[in-house]
C-alpha cells in the first residue's frame, strides 16, 4: 500500500478516484490517527455541502448494474438522514428515515392490520374450529396479508408479534363448556387463549376472546385466528361489522 505522509494538500475543481483492476486484490481507502496518548487524537471522514440551498452529503454503495445502497442526508427533505437505493438520499426507494430529532421509521417494513367486515352465522359450537378469515384491511405494508385466506405470509425470516380480538355470539352457557381462540401457524404452532362459557354471566350469550403473541417464522410461514368452541351445536355466529371494531387481527415484523 502507498502512504503519503505529512503532505497537506487541495484538489481544486476536480474529482479523486482510487481505481484498480487486478482479479484476486482489494481496493482500499483509509484514514488513521495512530496516537493512542490523547482522546481529542480523532479520525474523521467529513462531506459537506454548501448549506440548506445546496444539494446532498451521502456516500453511495454499488454492485454496478444491480444494486445501490446510499446513506446521507435529505437536504430537501428538512435535513432528514436516509437510507435509499438511489443516486442520493432524496432519490430512489426509502429504506430508512431519520430526522432531526432522533425519531424514525422504516416505511417498508412489514405490517397489516385486517378485521371481518360482517358477521357470519354458524361457525363453531360443536367443537368446529374456524379459520376467521379477515376480509377487508386498514393497511397491508408489503402486501403480505391475503383477505381471501385471512392469513398472513411472513416475507423475510424473523421475530413477528400477531395481536388480534374475536368476538362470538349466541352462546348457549348451559351447554358449551369451553371457549378457545388461537393463533395458527403453519410449523403447527399455537397459541391459545380462552374461558369457559359458563362462568360467565347467565344469561349472557356473547363472548369475546383476545390476545398476542409473538413468533419466530421463516420466510413463506403463514399466521392466522382460529375459534374453537365446543360442547353445544354449530350455532355460534362470529360479528363483524363495516368499522372493524368486533373481529380484528394485526401483526408486523419486529426484527
Amino acid at each position: 500500500m502507498v502512504s503519503f505522509n505529512d503532505i497537506n494538500n487541495t484538489i481544486l475543481d476536480n474529482d479523486f478516484s482510487v481505481n484498480r483492476s487486478t482479479a484476486g486484490t482489494t481496493v482500499s481507502s483509509s484514514i488513521n490517527q495512530s496516537d493512542n496518548t490523547n482522546t481529542s487524537s480523532h479520525a474523521e471522514s467529513l462531506v459537506t455541502v454548501g448549506g440548506t440551498s445546496g444539494g446532498d452529503p451521502f456516500s453511495r454503495f454499488n454492485v454496478s448494474g444491480t444494486q445501490s445502497f446510499t446513506l446521507g442526508i435529505d437536504n430537501s427533505d428538512s435535513d432528514n438522514f436516509k437510507i435509499t437505493d438511489g443516486a442520493s438520499p432524496s432519490a430512489g426507494t426509502e429504506f430508512l428515515n431519520l430526522d432531526t430529532s432522533g425519531r424514525f421509521n422504516y416505511p417498508l417494513q412489514p405490517a397489516f392490520s385486517a378485521y371481518r367486515n360482517a358477521s357470519v352465522n354458524n361457525v363453531t359450537g360443536d367443537g368446529t374450529s374456524y379459520t376467521v378469515i379477515f376480509d377487508t384491511e386498514f393497511f397491508d405494508i408489503g402486501s403480505n396479508f391475503d383477505t381471501t385466506t385471512g392469513l398472513f405470509s411472513a416475507p423475510i425470516d424473523g421475530i413477528y408479534i400477531f395481536t388480534g380480538s374475536i368476538f362470538v355470539q349466541n352462546i348457549d352457557n348451559a351447554t358449551m363448556n369451553v371457549g378457545n381462540s388461537s393463533f395458527s401457524f403453519t410449523s403447527g404452532l399455537h397459541t391459545y387463549w380462552g374461558m369457559n362459557p359458563a362462568n360467565a354471566e347467565q344469561g349472557n350469550s356473547d363472548l369475546v376472546l383476545g390476545g398476542s403473541c409473538i413468533r419466530q417464522l421463516s420466510a413463506g410461514q403463514t399466521a392466522g385466528m382460529l375459534i374453537q368452541i365446543s360442547g353445544g351445536t354449530l350455532s355460534v355466529d362470529l360479528r363483524g361489522n363495516a368499522t372493524g371494531q368486533d373481529t380484528w387481527f394485526q401483526g408486523w415484523l419486529l426484527g
